[in-house]
This record gives structure tokens, sequence and C-alpha cells, in this order.
């Protein structure tokens, strides 16, 4: 019985992030996309894309993509977070919840509201502010390397959902 309750709450999470698409991404979105996280952003390269996808800390030209009429979307990871951000000291202990070897980041605890406060009203804002209009969002299920039982899951799930709804409500 417990591997039927699993196997739903895994389908349920699927629609929800499909109905959240579809109601985030435009009807007719055009599949051109492009994905560059080094530095420098090769802004000639890019532009002959609808949409991309950069590492915000690399993008210095925003406005020569949104000029050239490039939609840009940051790359967010809201499951970790890697030791060379510049914001990385900024970042609890507490709120981490493990490591993840492969990439040498953190892994972080969905459940802390300190961590969607931050996201939201710093990192996200400041974003938004630089002309960032659509957030890539990676890593969300990065907690899954450190929390192993069902119900710990379960909250991370729960927050994860509550996380990406307020995401969604501040920056339309």
């Amino acid at each position: 019985m417990k591997l039927i309750f699993l196997n739903y709450r895994a389908v349920v999470f699927l629609i929800h992030s499909i109905i959240l698409l579809s109601i985030c991404l435009p009807l007719q979105a055009n599949q051109s996309i492009a994905f560059f996280y080094g530095r420098p952003v090769p802004v000639n390269l890019l532009s002959h894309y609808k949409q991309v996808v950069v590492e915000p800390e690399n993008m210095d030209n925003l406005d020569d993509l949104h000029a050239k009429g490039t939609n840009v979307f940051a790359y967010i990871s809201i499951g970790e977070i890697h030791l060379t951000r510049s914001w990385y000291s900024e970042i609890p202990k507490s709120w981490i919840l493990g490591s993840n070897e492969k990439w040498g980041s953190r892994i972080i605890d969905l459940t802390q509201q300190g961590w969607h406060d931050y996201l939201i009203n710093k990192y996200l804002s400041k974003l938004w502010k630089e002309g960032y209009r659509g957030f890539f969002l990676d890593t969300m299920d990065s907690y899954q390397s450190a929390v192993h039982d069902a119900d710990g899951r379960l909250l991370q799930e729960k927050a994860l959902a509550s996380l990406i709804s307020r995401i969604h409500q501040h920056f339309p």
C-alpha cells in the first residue's frame, strides 16, 4: 500500500507541474530555445533564438538580447546552492540538508520559509528589476538525495509546491 501512495504522489506532482506550465507558458510558445551558462554570453549567437536560458551572474548585456527580440530566462537553482555563488555566505547553515558532491553544491531544505523569502524577496526580485521576465527552475528534486523517509519527502514536496506557487504569484 505504501508503494501505491508514493506513485500516487508522483502522479499528483506531475499533474500539478503540467498545469503550472500550461498557466505560465503562452499557448503558441516558440520551440526555439537555447541554454547558455558560461561567460561571456555570446549575444549575437543567442539572438538567433526566440528564448534563451542564461546564468544571470554571467549576463552582462541583458538589454542587448531584449533589443533583438529574445526572451531571456534566468537559470535558478531552487534546491541547491553552489559555494561559488556571490550570495552563498548569506544562507544560514540551518537551511542546508546535505551536499551534492558531483556538483560541489549544498542541498537546501525546502521547508525553510526563510529560503522561500530569500529567493523571492532578495534574489528573484533583484533579477526581475534587472529585466528578467522568466525563470528556469532547476534542482527541484535535490532534496531526495538527503531526505529518505516518506514523511520527510512529503514535507519537502509540499514546501516545493508552495514555493513555486509563491514565485508565480510574485512574478506572473
